[in-house]
């Protein structure tokens, strides 16, 4: 959560936004202010607190909202696969199907930022009754396209799955 304050007269204006430390994805941003008796920094501090408290509720509303959507939707993981070799341009085109293929299987919605002949970009929505974590999404992509190609973990975090083709 992101905090800042600022002060305009006897006005304590604050702004609160959390973000998703995976993605840094905004959940949302509540703003409040609070009338501080005088310019002490007892009197201000209490304002913001006062502030602070007020904004509070509307934040956790708004985050409940987004995982709620998350739910609904599905869990956002971000993959993105770098094609370690040489290729020649058809064997890319199969790759690119066969990954297109197995995550259209699995999951609720795929979005795909880029594919070229060296990178495949893409959000997946997993359901979270089927994939609890980053390591069943990393798990199933391996599995499906062994055979294929050789699938290498490169780094793993909450929502972000890095990974080499070969």
């Amino acid at each position: 959560i992101k905090f800042s304050a600022s002060i305009e007269g006897s006005v304590v204006l604050i702004e609160l936004s959390a973000y998703e430390a995976a993605t840094a994805r905004l959940l949302g941003s509540q703003t409040s202010q609070a009338t501080a008796s005088s310019m002490s920094r007892n009197e201000i501090a209490e304002a913001v607190f006062t502030a602070a408290n007020r904004a509070m509720p509307g934040l956790e509303k708004k985050i409940k909202g987004y995982w709620d959507v998350d739910r609904k939707n599905g869990v956002q993981y971000k993959i993105i696969m770098k094609l370690q070799g040489e290729f020649d341009e058809q064997r890319v085109e199969d790759i690119h199907d066969d990954v297109n293929m197995l995550v259209k299987k699995a999951f609720k919605r795929v979005n795909t930022n880029v594919m070229t002949a060296k990178t495949i970009d893409m959000i997946v929505f997993a359901d979270m009754d089927k994939f609890a974590d980053s390591q069943e999404v990393y798990s199933y992509i391996r599995r499906g396209l062994k055979g294929s190609v050789t699938v290498k973990k490169i780094n793993i975090t909450k929502k972000l799955i890095l990974v080499e083709l070969k």
